[in-house]
């Protein structure tokens, strides 16, 4: 393991998952620093963090939070940028810009655009010979009632969308005259699969997987995950491999999959940045390697018992279905909270002052 020293900046502080991220790299004694547009950022409240900076939210005011951040990378010298959720676009889209001052852990903006729009993505896994489900591109109403006559057992989307936002399962005509489709706000019609849900979480580097994790999609609030455990899948994870090795990627990845009741495994989305996968490489030091310098001749996965929950979101929804109770509850038992740490019990108190 490297014993070299970095300061490293991360965006989005305000995030579980960056907050993670810093907690990880700071135990292995990196200095590292967090910038987020909100004033009072989860991050801010850890003591792993060197210091918390607010800048420009980086939609609206794209260039000001370049600007602020090369300052921030001027002022304390740092080393390197890992992008995190949204503003990996921002901070990709200027990574030439950035590269002047330190090294960025971010793919070129057009491969991420290409992984983030759903259709181009299945597109994509077409060309390089993995299965997909049947997937259509619509940018009208009509056009949109048109392939579901043709096949009643799909879903729609936008192709820009995330958290499963806006997801229709069985659509029909009534419902798809509620949708904004347009040329501008294209949407896909895609085959409904059935199976076990999984996500995967991987870290890259000219098209070498150095770091990977996988779990079920469990409990839920609103298709959204509230807890993680890690698994192991060889077809998932030798998918990933050949994604990542044809992609020559580099960079945070995240793909959802369904593992149909063949065994079959397909890829619906690409989230092509940090995802809840990392808190399953709590306390893991040989996961920051995998990021800095690549180091690592094997793959890292998760320790055991790492399991990881939002405890407040599985004390609220974990319990409200009475078929679930018991199951649930042993997860809440076996799991631990993502913010809580008696080493850096501060952001517990933050999260209700960063989101109030």
């Amino acid at each position: 393991m490297s014993t070299e020293i970095k300061k490293i900046l991360i965006t989005s502080g305000r995030s579980p998952a960056g907050l993670e991220l810093a907690r990880v790299l700071n135990q292995c004694g990196h200095e590292v620093y967090s910038i987020d547009s909100l004033k009072y950022a989860l991050c801010g409240f850890s003591n792993a963090i060197k210091k918390q900076y607010q800048v420009p939210p980086p939609r609206q005011s794209t260039q000001e939070y370049i600007n602020e951040i090369i300052k921030i990378i001027k002022k304390h010298k740092i080393d390197l940028i890992i992008p995190s959720y949204e503003e990996t676009f921002y901070i990709s889209l200027n990574k030439e810009k950035l590269k002047k001052h330190c090294d960025v852990f971010v793919d070129e903006i057009k491969k991420l655009k290409n992984l983030h729009n759903k259709y181009d993505f299945i597109q994509l896994c077409k060309e390089i010979d993995l299965p997909t489900p049947e997937t259509k591109i619509v940018s009208t109403q009509t056009k949109a009632i048109h392939e579901i006559s043709k096949n009643q057992n799909t879903i729609m989307k936008p192709v820009y969308s995330r958290y499963g936002e806006e997801v229709i399962i069985n659509p029909n005509e009534e419902k798809i005259k509620k949708t904004n489709i347009s040329e501008k706000n294209k949407w896909v019609v895609q085959e409904k699969l059935t199976g076990k849900q999984l996500s995967s979480y991987s870290i890259a580097k000219n098209g070498k997987l150095y770091a990977h994790s996988i779990y079920p999609i469990d409990i839920t609030i609103d298709k959204v995950s509230i807890n993680f455990k890690p698994i192991t899948n060889s077809a998932v994870t030798n998918w990933v491999k050949k994604f990542i090795k044809e992609t020559n990627y580099t960079g945070q990845i995240s793909f959802d999959f369904f593992e149909t009741e063949n065994n079959e495994i397909y890829a619906i989305e690409c989230n092509p940045r940090i995802t809840s996968g990392i808190h399953l490489f709590r306390d893991n030091k040989h996961f920051v390697d995998a990021i800095i310098n690549q180091s690592n001749s094997e793959v890292i996965e998760p320790q055991k018992k790492t399991n990881s929950m939002i405890a407040f979101m599985v004390m609220i929804y974990g319990f409200n279905k009475l078929k679930n109770i018991k199951k649930n509850l042993l997860t809440f038992v076996q799991s631990k909270d993502i913010i809580f740490s008696l080493k850096d019990p501060l952001p517990l108190i933050g999260q209700i002052i960063s989101f109030s």
